[in-house]
């Protein structure tokens, strides 16, 4: 085979695998994220919440985050409101 024959076979073997990919992606999106189960949760979402609180009860489930969690979450409030508190100056500087 020459380059012009191998260069027309591989762009043909890509589009087809590219086409292949696509169709499969659609038939797996049925099957993992269909549209009946969005509805459903949002038609029943208090007693989903319900059953799930019931679960970890049941259970005996209670999250305990650690002391590096905490300090990373306060950490990163105290940023935010910094930032904020920034965008504000600035705001204000601009009016100005």
């Amino acid at each position: 085979m020459d380059n012009d024959a191998k260069m027309t076979y591989l762009e043909n073997r890509v589009n087809e695998l590219e086409n292949e990919l696509k169709t499969m992606g659609e038939k797996l999106k049925k099957y993992t994220a269909p549209a009946s189960r969005k509805v459903y949760y949002e038609k029943h979402k208090d007693e989903e919440k319900i059953r799930a609180k019931e679960y970890k009860e049941r259970t005996g489930y209670k999250y305990k985050p650690t002391p590096e969690q905490k300090d990373r979450y306060y950490q990163n409030l105290k940023a935010k409101r910094q930032q904020k508190r920034e965008e504000a100056a600035k705001l204000k500087e601009n009016v100005k």
